[in-house]
């Protein structure tokens, strides 16, 4: 082998390289996903348990809080403006609160 092939030139760069964004994975709400709630596959599990548990227990709720009655006299008028429907009833509260 020739002596010149042997040496290594050193480079020093003279201008610095331009900034550039970080990778969409490595900033934001990505990150702060992937960093906490995906870590590992045990995480991962729990999260999405987690997410269809909430999603159900919301789906239960929902309807019942979507049929409402705030004006009501009396608990039998709040189930007579209801008429059988599964509801709630918070007139009792406002007319008990004091």
């Amino acid at each position: 082998m020739p002596a010149s092939s042997t040496k290594s030139i050193a480079f020093v760069r003279s201008q610095m390289s331009p900034q550039r964004e970080p990778p969409l994975k490595e900033k934001g709400a990505i990150k702060w996903l992937r960093e906490n709630l995906f870590s590992g596959w045990f995480n991962s599990i729990l999260t999405i348990v987690s997410i269809l548990v909430i999603a159900m227990g919301i789906s239960a709720i929902a309807p019942w809080l979507a049929r409402t009655v705030w004006n009501a006299g009396s608990l039998a008028e709040c189930r007579t403006v209801l008429d059988g429907a599964k509801g709630a009833c918070f007139a009792v509260i406002q007319d008990r609160w004091h």
